[in-house]
């Protein structure tokens, strides 16, 4: 079955089917809307078995209450990360990204280390278990880091933090775009089945504020 709706935020189209899966017998439901900002598509599957619990009308119901605000609060994204960093240090949070997280010190919403210096938080799942294998892990990462060039490692520490083996890397390098000397550090913490990263970027003539603020935000790393 399929119709034409409307919703709150605009125009949309409402499918229902079945379908088999492994053997199972599925109800489906699919709402595609549309709005001036975006484009979503909302899949509902439930097994034919739990359909007095899950009733075409409820599913229904539940989908087409579907809206679309034009922003999203920068603390409310903050909030659907998987960890927590209690004290910024003064510095603004200006993109969250899935799982990630840009803090700066300046007024522009910028990546560029060089007007400003930059945070960048992630958090990723896996990572290698085994001690001997996270160094190579964290060198390799921190070769990845794009718009630097010249760039080398001047120190390698393991630390602890909160009782866990944090990986430390320390660098020095030239933006790529103007030969602006930055330097750079990256903090991996490894711990239940996953890591995060911490990765800062300052001009040389801005370190000695920056690298403080970039500590201070690490060590509020609450819920990894």
């Amino acid at each position: 079955k399929k119709e034409n709706i409307t919703l709150k935020s605009g125009k949309g189209v409402f499918i229902t089917g079945r379908q088999e899966a492994g053997g199972d017998k599925l109800r489906k439901w699919i709402l595609i809307a549309e709005s001036k900002e975006l484009t979503a598509v909302v899949t509902a599957l439930v097994p034919e078995a739990a359909k007095k619990i899950y009733s075409d009308a409820a599913v229904r119901e539940a989908l087409v209450s579907l809206d679309v605000r034009p922003s999203v609060p920068i603390q409310e994204q903050m909030s659907l990360l998987p960890f927590k960093l209690d004290d910024l240090a003064n510095m603004r949070a200006f993109r969250v990204e899935p799982n990630t997280i840009f803090l700066t010190d300046g007024p522009k919403d910028s990546v560029d280390a060089v007007e400003q210096s930059l945070l960048v938080v992630s958090a990723a799942p896996g990572g290698p278990t085994e001690n001997g294998q996270r160094e190579t892990f964290a060198r390799n990462l921190f070769a990845g880091v794009p718009g630097f060039k010249d760039v080398q490692v001047v120190s390698s520490d393991v630390i602890r933090l909160s009782g866990v083996q944090t990986y430390q890397l320390m660098a020095e390098g030239k933006d790529a775009k103007t030969g602006t000397d930055v330097k750079l550090v990256q903090w991996l913490r490894f711990g239940n089945g996953a890591f995060v990263r911490f990765l800062g970027v300052a001009r040389n003539d801005n370190w000695s504020d920056a690298f403080p603020r970039f500590r201070t935000v690490r060590d509020s790393l609450a819920s990894p």
